[in-house]
């Protein structure tokens, strides 16, 4: 099998992050990745898993462990998903993509056992997700990776990622989102995503509204696991105090204390994933060297998470695609960007808020120039433009994400600022057309 046969054989796989519509529990079934993995011969058993849930911040947050384990010393692995430009970004073997070969050779040896099964259970199809988490479970066993950090999917119950057993769980804060699939209450979204809760594994939890902190809690104790939740200062169920008062931050509990943290991502909201993974690793017995932390804190870009390229007008590239997440956004303009004359390129998947998402973007930027998305479970265009001309006067659709691109930069003044956001498909596009690659 060649690499590009390989390629081919994954992307005929159902991929239901693309897929318009499906039923969640007849599509995801654990027992089918438990199949797959006793196959490969349990190779998520050959390395120590740090796993990752939530809503938001659940990629920042395995991307921080990575970090600090690979600043520590330690030989790691991260799968995360979805991806920006290739999928080979969801395979990760010491931050770097996870190379052709071992992609070609893990799938010369799934391949036979997973056409057998898509034979033996025409109800039970394999997934492109299934399959990529085997190659990438695979592959950190044959690279003798020390810890795998693993983001959850969609949900936690039923991923295909729940086979592993970790050394601690990260559950990052809970909103309403794949509300078709998951429920459409936090607390129906909170009991699958807290799922990948395991009976005596350490547990920490991101801020959460009442009815998702209480659900993930009660889930805790079925499983006696101990939770340490992250909070501000005076919170009184707050087992770590993360003070965000000032540009240097600080987390601090018992046994836990890192001081005059400063992030070079952007947003305050990334001090709270950073403090889950450093809290994440000391639950789970690694030893952290504050200097070390803090030179991880001052260094680590999330690519495609508020990410700023130079230019004249520079560019900002985010996934945001809830109404969270795009007040976060707006936040960060506020912020650092203030009185900036944006340009904003939007483009979301049909399942998004897109009339709340603009509501909140909308105050914060100049124009608008709105993308339909490749796909069959984009947002077309003819929900996206009423939603948007309801929230703002100068709104245009652009073809193609590249000539959205070049209309900004014609138009946007040097200084001003060109906002990219609403799907990691159109942040993606974004990067290809630049010229950037997530490495």
């Amino acid at each position: 099998m060649t690499y590009e046969q390989a390629i081919a054989y994954l992307n005929a796989l159902i991929d239901y992050e693309r897929a318009p519509d499906f039923n969640y529990g007849a599509a995801f079934k654990l027992d089918r990745a438990i199949a797959l993995m006793e196959a490969l011969g349990r190779p998520e058993r050959a390395w120590s898993a740090l796993h990752v849930a939530g809503t938001k911040g659940k990629g920042s947050v395995a991307t921080y462990l990575d970090a600090l384990l690979r600043a520590h010393g330690a030989h790691t692995g991260l799968y995360t998903s979805p991806h920006l430009v290739s999928f080979r970004e969801r395979v990760r073997i010491d931050g770097r993509q996870i190379p052709e070969a071992i992609f070609t050779d893990v799938m010369t040896v799934l391949e036979p056992w997973a056409t057998r099964w898509q034979e033996e259970h025409p109800d039970s199809r394999l997934s492109f997700f299934d399959v990529l988490t085997g190659i990438g479970f695979e592959a950190f066993r044959r690279a003798h990776v020390g810890w795998g950090v693993v983001e959850v999917g969609m949900g936690g119950r039923l991923d295909a990622t729940n086979v592993v057993q970790p050394r601690a769980v990260v559950i990052t804060p809970i909103a309403l989102e794949h509300t078709k699939y998951l429920g459409d209450t936090i607390a129906a979204i909170a009991r699958e995503k807290a799922g990948v809760i395991k009976p005596g594994i350490p547990v920490v939890v991101g801020p959460q509204v009442p009815e998702a902190r209480a659900v993930i809690v009660a889930r805790a104790v079925e499983c006696d696991a101990d939770v340490t939740r992250l909070g501000r200062p005076g919170e009184a169920d707050a087992d770590v105090v993360v003070d965000e008062s000032d540009d240097a931050w600080s987390l601090r509990a018992d046994g836990i204390e890192f001081v005059d943290l400063r992030l070079r991502a952007l947003g305050r909201h990334q001090r709270w994933n950073f403090a889950a993974a450093v809290v994440a690793l000391n639950r789970a017995g690694v030893e952290l060297d504050p200097r070390t932390v803090g030179a991880v804190a001052a260094e680590t870009t999330i690519p495609g998470r508020l990410h700023l390229i130079p230019g004249d007008p520079p560019m900002l590239l985010d996934v945001a695609h809830t109404p969270d997440s795009a007040r976060m956004l707006v936040r960060v303009l506020e912020e650092h960007f203030p009185g900036r004359r944006t340009t904003l390129i939007f483009g979301c998947a049909n399942d998004k808020r897109v009339a709340e998402v603009a509501r909140v973007l909308a105050p914060a930027v100049e124009r608008v120039l709105l993308v339909q998305l490749p796909g069959s479970r984009a947002m077309p265009m003819n929900e996206m433009l009423p939603a948007w001309r309801a929230a703002h006067p100068f709104v245009r659709d652009v073809a193609t994400v590249a000539a959205a691109l070049e209309n900004a930069r014609a138009t946007t003044p040097s200084h001003g600022l060109i906002v990219a956001c609403g799907s990691f498909i159109l942040v993606g596009a974004a990067m290809e057309a630049l010229g950037y690659a997530p490495d």
